[in-house]
C-alpha cells in the first residue's frame, strides 16, 4: 500500500508544490515497508472517509493494526521517525540558503563595495576617465539590481519552504498528540 501522502497531509495548493513533493519524497525514501504511521494514518482517514465517526476511527484502525503486531509505542515511535527526517530536510535546506546567501549576496556586495572606490577615485580624474565612471555606474546599478533580486528569490523560497515544512510538522504532531491521547 503506498497511500498519497498529499491527501494523507491535507496538502493545499498554497504550499510550493516543488518544496512539498521534495519533502513528501524525503518521507517516501524513509519510509517504512512494515506498518507503521504512514499506513496508520492512511487506514485511519479511510475509516473516515467511509462514514466512521472521528472519535472511533483512530480505535478502529488501532484494533486492526494491532493484529498485525503495532503497538502504541511502534506508532509513536513511526512519527517520531518522520520528524526526524523532516527535520533533516530542514537542516539541508538551512545549509543551502546559507550557500545561496555566500554566493549570491555577499559575493555582488564586495564587488559593489570595491566599485563605489574605484568610482570615487575616478572622479577626481581627468575628463577622460568619465567614460569608464559611466560603465562603473551601470555595473553597480546591476549587481543592486542582481543582488535584491536574489534576496527576494530566497527569502520567498525560505518563507514557501518554512509553510511546507509546518504544514506537514504540524499535521505531524497534531496525530502525535490525537494518537498518545486516544490510543
Amino acid at each position: 500500500m503506498s497511500p498519497d501522502l498529499k491527501s494523507l497531509f491535507n496538502i493545499n495548493a498554497e504550499l510550493d508544490e516543488k518544496i512539498v513533493n521534495k519533502l513528501l519524497t524525503a518521507i517516501v525514501n524513509g519510509a517504512s515497508s512494515d506498518f507503521d504511521y504512514l499506513k496508520f494514518k492512511h487506514s485511519y482517514l479511510s475509516l473516515i472517509q467511509m462514514g466512521m465517526d472521528a472519535s472511533m476511527a483512530p480505535q478502529s484502525a488501532f484494533v486492526t493494526a494491532k493484529t498485525m503486531g503495532v503497538t502504541k509505542a511502534s506508532i509513536i515511535k513511526s512519527i517520531e521517525h518522520y520528524i526526524r527526517i523532516l527535520s533533516k530536510e530542514k537542516d539541508q535546506f538551512v545549509s543551502a540558503v546559507k550557500n545561496q546567501i555566500s554566493s549570491n549576496l555577499d559575493g555582488p556586495g564586495s564587488k559593489m563595495e570595491e566599485l563605489k572606490n574605484k568610482l570615487m577615485s575616478n572622479e577626481n580624474k581627468i575628463v577622460q576617465l568619465q567614460k569608464e565612471n559611466e560603465i562603473i555606474k551601470q555595473q553597480i546599478e546591476k549587481l543592486a539590481e542582481t543582488q535584491e533580486g536574489n534576496r527576494m528569490k530566497i527569502q520567498q523560497t525560505k518563507e514557501k519552504f518554512d509553510q511546507s515544512y509546518d504544514a506537514i510538522l504540524n499535521q505531524m504532531q497534531e496525530d502525535l498528540r490525537l494518537y498518545e491521547t486516544i490510543l
